[in-house]
């Protein structure tokens, strides 16, 4: 969906003791609200969701009772408010969409997932090296807390460089298979890392997400094996074309955008890194505050410097 919300009470927790029932309550008042059209209800799921339509516009889904999911959308406004975020995640889940690699429901990463991706890169990448916060700070309830928020960081790279950068560094340094894209940690580790050891099915040799706050998820649930392939060959794809001087597709309608398959790597992510360690376009060195990268640079560590 476009919009996650969730509905529920402080207080008088007896009035509705069960999300099922708040949800027969709130369905009957957007059912006669026009601008909404309810698209389905779900009641069995463990967490009862509406599926809506805001003025057939706005996918959403309304949730009862799932508080869960409050202190990360609270850690995601933290992050949104630094530097050049907001537009990085904004470009990667356009991408992801246009490119067909964006959607649970179809075996695909969620949107979520691609947000914790581009966050996680901004906060490894050496030349940006991007704060970690701490995820015991934020609670869910109220605004960013103030401990929490960012302090003395910049990134003075155009979007455009981060776009590339991103690609360049899930297709090219990311270690497929070992590596866990981690914000909570904020730095590159490998899955077999103690720090990791509730992470479900981390001995799978597959692109590992962790939930910042139920640490036991991995993300890479929903995601098909066949579809991770895809979703590496697109990455690859993405990089090709930026670095011939094309958009990826989703971004910029009415130009010239690289077709789907256009620049595909190898069908095996982890075989794909190793092969980009041998040629390629190599990095050039640039420090924390510089302007931004070259246009065909990409960077990041080296399989050894993996801890």
């Amino acid at each position: 969906s476009d919009l996650d919300i969730t509905c529920f009470r402080d207080g008088d927790v007896e009035l509705f003791p069960t999300a099922l029932e708040m949800l027969e309550h709130v369905l009957p008042l957007v059912e006669s609200h026009k601008s909404f059209k309810i698209v389905d209800v779900i009641k069995a799921a463990m967490v009862p969701i509406v599926k809506l339509r805001f003025r057939e516009e706005l996918a959403v889904d309304l949730s009862f009772k799932n508080m869960c999911p409050l202190p990360n959308t609270q850690l995601l406004r933290a992050y949104s408010e630094l530097p050049r975020v907001r537009e990085l995640v904004v470009l990667v889940k356009l991408w992801a969409r246009a490119a067909g690699v964006c959607g649970a429901a179809d075996g695909h990463l969620s949107a979520y997932s691609f947000t914790l991706m581009a966050i996680y890169f901004m906060q490894v990448e050496p030349r940006l090296r991007m704060q970690c916060l701490d995820t015991a700070l934020f609670t869910g309830l109220g605004s960013v807390p103030k401990d929490a928020k960012g302090t003395g960081w910049s990134c003075r790279w155009a979007a455009s460089d981060l776009l590339l950068q991103f690609f360049s560094f899930y297709a090219r340094e990311f270690q497929w298979g070992t590596e866990v894209v981690s914000i909570r940690l904020g730095s590159r580790r490998l899955v077999l890392d103690p720090a990791f050891e509730a992470l479900k099915g981390r001995r799978e040799e597959r692109l590992h997400i962790e939930d910042p706050f139920q640490l036991g998820r991995n993300l890479h649930c929903v995601l098909r094996v066949e579809n991770e392939y895809v979703l590496y060959q697109r990455l690859w794809a993405a990089v090709q074309a930026m670095l011939q001087g094309e958009v990826p597709r989703g971004l910029m309608p009415g130009r010239r955008q690289a077709p789907l398959e256009q620049g595909c790597g190898p069908a095996e992510p982890r075989k794909a890194h190793a092969e980009a360690q041998e040629g390629g376009a190599r990095p050039a060195e640039e420090s924390p505050d510089s302007d931004g990268p070259h246009a065909e640079s990409s960077h990041g560590p080296r399989a050894q410097d993996v801890p």
